[in-house]
């Protein structure tokens, strides 16, 4: 390996690293969006469901229906199913999160394993048996 072919390796090498180490912070970036995403969402369904409960409430008190038995149990029922969807809203918001910093782990390691090849090319040896380092000094 002649010493342009060395510089030129080391340099698409310390490129690589470079790109592994964006694709990380991106990554990062993206899943803390995913969790505040997933948690303003959640927010919103149980401000929806603060909403509806009062509804139901004076949708029944207006029709002069008392608020035991079946009445009380509509309205949990619609509680109980609004919860729901908050605890799937959080759950895909966490596995999309999860996603996210799995991909960024993968691209700090791949930064970490571009980095050690661009190292070890400047100290590796050419045909010759000189190094790209002692070359340049």
């Amino acid at each position: 390996m002649g010493f342009l072919s060395g510089i030129l390796s080391v340099f698409a090498g310390a490129l690589s690293a470079y790109s592994a180490v964006e694709s990380r912070r991106e990554n990062k970036k993206a899943a803390r969006q995913a969790d505040v995403a997933a948690d303003l969402q959640a927010k919103q369904k149980r401000s929806e469901l603060d909403r509806l409960r009062s509804k139901q409430r004076t949708a029944y008190a207006r029709a002069g229906v008392k608020l035991d038995g079946t009445p009380t149990a509509v309205i949990e029922d619609s509680q109980e199913q609004g919860q729901l969807d908050i605890d799937l809203i959080k759950l895909n918001g966490s596995n999309q999160a999860d996603v996210f910093k799995s991909r960024a782990r993968s691209a700090g390691f791949n930064a970490l394993i571009g980095g050690a090849g661009t190292t070890a090319g400047l100290f590796g040896k050419d045909r010759s048996g000189v190094s790209l380092v002692s070359r340049l000094f």
